[in-house]
């Protein structure tokens, strides 16, 4: 899992990147302001950030500024936000949660508190990318059966249907590029009759 560290104060991201290591096996980067912060969840690329850990009072872009950017950034919303601060005003814990941090942790950090919060931010990141896995599964369903529920233009004559890119193909084909249904093969009455029906006959003469 891969965590960001965002706090002006450098010991501050060294004290808890150490309670961190020291009992789990994470990827941490550090972020000394807000701006670089967002600057490396923009650059994260395809191994993006599962937690940012966040100090509130930084200069010019604060932790509650972080923590609503990255909810209003589409490729960030689902990244957990872990707010710390020294301040006790009660806007500062109304706003974090408004803004939709995860969990929030007064200073000074207890090394056990940080611990069982971190994993528990984990834990909840873990689950959405489950959940988000198997709705994309559904839709991805959903559309597959959206597909075949309008009008299929199919040859009277062959029984071949015409795809989206006006290619004419065997029925099981089409069918088994739209869903997820595979075909085995065999012979009904009528063509059995058809087919085979002189030899049928020659067979019941005594």
């Amino acid at each position: 899992m891969r965590v960001l560290i965002a706090d002006d104060i450098a010991l501050n991201r060294e004290v808890y990147r150490s309670i961190l290591e020291a009992e789990l096996f994470l990827d941490i980067s550090e972020a000394a302001d807000g701006n670089a912060a967002v600057r490396m969840l923009n650059n994260a690329g395809s191994y993006p950030f599962d937690l940012v850990i966040t100090d509130v009072d930084m200069p010019e872009m604060d932790g509650l500024q972080l923590s609503r950017y990255i909810r209003e950034t589409e490729t960030l919303k689902d990244t957990q936000i872990l707010v710390i601060t020294a301040l006790k005003e009660d806007r500062v814990l109304q706003e974090s949660f408004e803004i939709g941090v995860t969990d929030f942790i007064s200073q000074p950090v207890q090394p056990l508190e940080l611990l069982v919060r971190v994993k528990a931010a984990l834990r909840l990141k873990q689950e959405v990318g489950y959940h988000g896995k198997k709705i994309a599964e559904l839709q991805d369903a959903i559309s597959r059966v959206h597909t075949l529920s309008g009008l299929l233009p199919i040859c009277a004559g062959c029984k071949k249907i015409k795809d989206d890119h006006g290619y004419w193909k065997q029925v099981e084909s089409y069918i088994e590029s739209h869903t997820h249904a595979t075909f085995t093969h065999g012979i009904c009455p009528a063509c059995t009759e058809k087919l085979y029906g002189s030899l049928l006959k020659e067979n019941d003469t005594p």
